[in-house]
């Protein structure tokens, strides 16, 4: 390749990667066009919850009220968060609250790339870096969040999902109490988010104790009165007998496809994933918890439901993008696990397969000890962001000069 050959590439290359959210945006739009005029059946069950929160009045008639709802109907398994957010969407014309709805929900997973990105930048990562790990690891990611926001429109993990982006990002601004209240929303919003709690041990030993707090607060503030106005919301909430798919890591364990597991192995699962989050803090790898979390949890699920892979994938794309990798490969390898392998139509491939991503956390904490200094979480003495020095570091090249 000659010299102006090279240049013309270097300039292209750069043109993309400066308009790289543009394109991003264009791409979330396409799943949104697509599905026009369809309406996933889960969907129902949030305008339903949402329509008797307002009116009284849905698919389902209660003997109470609407802080019933839970008690009375055991299929709502979403947090009082998701229904908030889906009521203003009550206003709209059907077909218009579903595209604003799939609109919304896209832009939050464009936002949570943001996100990673803004935290690459702060673990001091260039911006060309930094750059290509949001394109190559944002496409992967945004399909698999299509899954979630578009194709099964479950609104209450797209909020667990952003809350815990922006918990992180407040973590590394040292504003622990909007982490910790970030964190109480996410499980507010779907309990499996409690995994993600062990973040408050990367605070600062006097800030644990009330971020701890302000996080179960800000959870249970959300479920108090539905607790006070039906004692029988707790025993509702996972009542539900979760189903084992064919596919399931927990099949190599010897429990047959189909069968139903109690529901107290939630527990099990979500202390597992909380244990591994807390290792991976407890090592300095702040950005390691949210993927060892993440992945331990969706890989020790009964269940194997598509759009579960845009959270094992967004911790990994985290950890490509603040360990400043060009080419996100962790990022790849969970998303040909959890997105290619059931299309070859083999459940126990694909289940040996997601066992063997319970590896991932171990290499991770592993290989990540002595990149401690690098990423470790910034004490109060480290320049704000938006001071002089930090506007330096994040000064934005333009197009031609990014790959020169």
């Amino acid at each position: 390749m000659d010299r102006s050959t090279g240049t013309a590439v270097r300039r292209v290359t750069g043109a993309l990667l400066w308009a790289r959210y543009l394109l991003l945006a264009a791409g979330c739009a396409i799943p949104v066009i697509r599905a026009l005029g369809s309406l996933p059946q889960d969907w129902l069950l949030f305008e339903t919850a949402a329509r008797i929160t307002l009116w009284g009045r849905g698919r389902y008639q209660l003997d109470g009220g609407a802080l019933d709802i839970y008690a009375e109907m055991p299929r709502i398994q979403f947090g009082p968060p998701a229904i908030l957010a889906t009521m203003p969407l009550q206003y709209l014309p059907i077909r218009w609250s579903l595209i604003a709805a799939e609109g919304l929900m896209m832009a939050c997973g464009l936002t949570c790339v943001w996100v990673v990105e803004r935290l690459a930048a702060l673990a001091g990562v260039p911006y060309r870096r930094r750059a290509l790990a949001t394109v190559l690891g944002g496409v992967p990611f945004l399909y698999a969040w299509s899954l979630l926001a578009v194709d099964w429109m479950h609104i209450e993990d797209v909020i667990a999902l952003t809350c815990a982006a922006f918990a992180l990002l407040a973590l590394r601004r040292d504003r622990w109490w909007a982490m910790a209240a970030l964190l109480g929303v996410a499980a507010a919003a779907k309990p499996w988010a409690v995994v993600l709690w062990p973040l408050v041990f990367a605070l600062p030993r006097p800030r644990r104790a009330p971020a701890a707090l302000v996080a179960l607060i800000a959870a249970v503030a959300w479920w108090l009165p539905y607790v006070v106005a039906n004692p029988g919301t707790v025993a509702a909430i996972g009542s539900i007998p979760v189903p084992v798919h064919q596919d399931a890591a927990v099949r190599l364990l010897g429990v047959a496809s189909g069968g139903l597991l109690p529901s107290p192995v939630r527990f099990l699962q979500f202390g597992l994933a909380a244990a591994a989050a807390f290792v991976a803090v407890r090592r300095g790898l702040w950005y390691v918890a949210p993927a060892a979390a993440l992945i331990v949890r969706v890989v020790t699920d009964s269940q194997t439901w598509p759009y579960y892979a845009a959270e094992p994938i967004l911790g990994a794309l985290l950890v490509d993008a603040v360990r400043g990798r060009r080419i996100p490969w962790l990022t790849a390898v969970v998303a040909a696990v959890e997105l290619g392998l059931p299309h070859l139509g083999v459940p126990l491939l694909t289940a040996a397969a997601r066992a063997c991503l319970l590896l991932v956390p171990l290499a991770l904490l592993a290989a990540g000890t002595a990149r401690r200094g690098r990423a470790s979480v910034p004490g109060p003495a480290e320049p704000a962001v938006g001071a002089p020095a930090d506007a330096a570091a994040e000064a934005v090249p333009t197009p031609v000069a990014v790959l020169q």
